[in-house]
């Protein structure tokens, strides 16, 4: 079995092009339009979205943008990101003013790093 994709919630285009595109590297692939009934039909959303598809060599990103103010609630879930060198992926994190994570491990070999794209949806970054 191989993921396709993974689809999320955002705000915003913008703050999604700054997270996905600058920070993360990605491609915009594509983008288009889910009419109100079949969100409805799907999500039981009655709102029209629009998706934009961001795309790396290992991860296809659908993001979902909505046309109203809403905030991501307190949550567990999150996706496991690989990247080469975590310090100079924190300093950019923080240059861009996303939201970071970092928590020292307890016997000092290492930190834990998530960071929060600009909706809040959660991302655990390893080395």
């Amino acid at each position: 079995m191989k993921f396709n994709h993974y689809a999320i919630l955002s705000n915003s285009e913008e703050e999604s092009d700054k997270f996905y595109m600058e920070l993360l590297g990605m491609d915009k692939a594509y983008s288009f339009i889910i009419s109100k009934e079949l969100m409805n039909k799907i999500f039981s959303i009655n709102e029209e979205l629009k998706v934009i598809r961001y795309k790396s060599k290992e991860i296809d990103i659908e993001v979902f943008i909505s046309n109203k103010e809403i905030k991501q609630e307190k949550s567990i879930n999150h996706l496991g990101i690989v990247i080469e060198n975590r310090d100079v992926f924190y300093q950019k994190a923080k240059s861009l003013g996303v939201d970071v994570i970092k928590i020292d491990k307890p016997q000092g070999n290492g930190y834990y790093l998530f960071i929060k794209d600009f909706f809040g949806n959660i991302f655990e970054i390893q080395e």
